[in-house]
């Protein structure tokens, strides 16, 4: 059920929540140095998502990327001129809405109670997505 799930969420998805789904799974691979990162697939196989290119990973790994890049873009597109911290802000909200089960305490307070380190990544999920939409 998950794979056709994803499957359909990628076909609705724009090209440009596409193309910053890639950017942002680009950036975190950069970030982390291309440092190994062994998942293992439903079927049993393991892989390296830090050195797979955004399309070449299953859609269980794409899942995220997708569904920040979508939600990034609808906060530019419904807040035309919102600087980037109220923006970074959003961002998390709906990241915790998405992701607050398995998040951990210092990860789920409120955008503004957040460490600098976490509010970076927010303002990059930000920052990517102003360079793909104008």
């Amino acid at each position: 059920r998950s794979k056709t799930r994803i499957k359909r969420m990628k076909k609705k998805a724009s090209a440009q929540v596409n193309q910053i789904a890639g950017k942002l799974h680009e950036k975190w691979c950069r970030d982390r140095g291309y440092a190994p990162r062994l998942k293992t697939t439903a079927d049993g196989k393991e892989i390296d998502i830090a050195n797979l290119d955004f399309e070449d990973l299953p859609p269980k790994w794409q899942r995220e990327n997708l569904a920040a890049a979508e939600s990034v873009l609808d906060i530019l597109k419904s807040h035309p001129g919102i600087d980037t911290e109220s923006a970074a802000n959003l961002v998390h909200v709906g990241w915790l809405q998405r992701n607050r089960d398995w998040a951990s305490p210092d990860q789920k307070k409120d955008y503004e109670d957040l460490s600098e380190k976490e509010k970076k990544k927010d303002r990059v999920v930000v920052r990517i997505a102003r360079r793909c939409y104008p």
